[in-house]
């Protein structure tokens, strides 16, 4: 097992881990306490328990192992790309870890073409796997530049094709969402909780991390920090809308309503679930993220929204991911100019 501890040098406190290897007490400094917060660290002692836990099992030498030198790397991604590095370390130990079991240095292209093939099929999205195999890429970069591996395996693997060419995503008209608040919610908050990914575009866990305290009279504080980071790592305020309003209201005097957090205390994945039953009790497809494209694709549909804004509330990287939803406002913009006399 590992443990970590509070060091002092030179009048600056810095954190440091230590474990037992090959009858050894082994330490390593991640860093001033200034920039790294007690629950990352606690974080990165867990790994490198299962790393240890993993090589004493496996009977491999920890410095070989993929499983272990992934935990040298969050452990090092953690300080040197703190914004990204939660998505990051999800991706590592949701999907990797799973794959690749053995060697560092007997994985193959063909191990990384299998990995990408097997996820393609599982039906996750091809941004997703793309992002998946840019970390792992990330990971074999850095052995190779250590000098573990002789190559990279994943250098010569294309990014999957995305074979859907329509524009924009599918979303829901306001009928579609009446149908889903009156006939297709089980229990009374699921409306509102609907009602409230709907009226603000956020994306799933970042509703499920919202408190009361972010949220005052006129707009949602989505914030960013440690445990609670936003996709993008950065934090952002959206207006409060009429229906989010609603909602708001509703979850202020519900019966199990928590005085921290706005929405009730449920897994992620059991939310995307019964979403995705209201859904289809309604007649209609779509899953919980689909409440987000909806309130996206309305704004855009909207020419006196500047798109600048959407992609501020929204919570986009860039301008080019949020005009893939501009193809709504083309027939908008032409009656416009239809109405207008010079």
């Amino acid at each position: 097992m590992a443990g970590y501890r509070k060091r002092a040098s030179a009048g600056t406190e810095y954190w440091e881990i230590t474990w037992r290897e090959h009858g050894k007490t082994r330490t390593q400094s991640l860093g001033p306490v200034a920039r790294l917060r007690e629950a990352e660290v606690r974080e990165i002692t867990r790994r490198k328990s299962r790393e240890l836990a993993i090589a004493e099992h496996s009977g491999a030498r920890i410095q070989h192992s993929f499983a272990a030198f992934c935990g040298d790397y969050l452990s090092w991604h953690a300080t040197e790309y703190r914004a990204s590095h939660q998505r990051v370390a999800q991706i590592v130990e949701q999907h990797l870890l799973d794959h690749f079991t053995g060697a560092i240095d007997c994985i193959t292209q063909i191990d990384v073409e299998r990995y990408k093939h097997a996820r393609t099929h599982a039906d996750a999205a091809p941004g997703t796997v793309t992002k998946e195999l840019r970390t792992l890429k990330a990971i074999l970069n850095r052995a190779h530049q250590l000098g573990m591996i002789a190559i990279n395996p994943a250098a010569l693997v294309r990014a999957p094709k995305s074979l859907n060419h329509r524009k924009g995503f599918a979303f829901f008209s306001t009928a579609d969402l009446a149908c889903i608040y009156n006939t297709g919610t089980i229990e009374p908050w699921h409306k509102y909780a609907w009602m409230l990914y709907a009226g603000t575009g956020a994306r799933r866990q970042e509703l499920l991390n919202l408190k009361w305290a972010d949220v005052d009279d006129r707009t949602i504080h989505l914030i960013s920090t440690g445990e609670e980071r936003t996709k993008s790592g950065e934090g952002r305020d959206v207006p409060i809308s009429t229906g989010a309003r609603e909602a708001l209201a509703y979850f202020r005097t519900w019966d199990g309503k928590s005085d921290l957090y706005v929405l009730p205390r449920v897994h992620a994945s059991s939310l995307s679930r019964v979403a995705a039953r209201c859904i289809r009790r309604a007649g209609l497809k779509g899953s919980l993220h689909t409440f987000r494209h909806t309130f996206l694709s309305h704004l855009a549909a909207d020419p006196r929204i500047p798109i600048v804004a959407i992609k501020t509330w929204a919570g986009h990287s860039t301008i080019r991911v949020t005009e893939q939803y501009m193809h709504m406002r083309e027939s908008a913009s032409d009656d416009i100019l239809r109405e207008l006399k010079l």
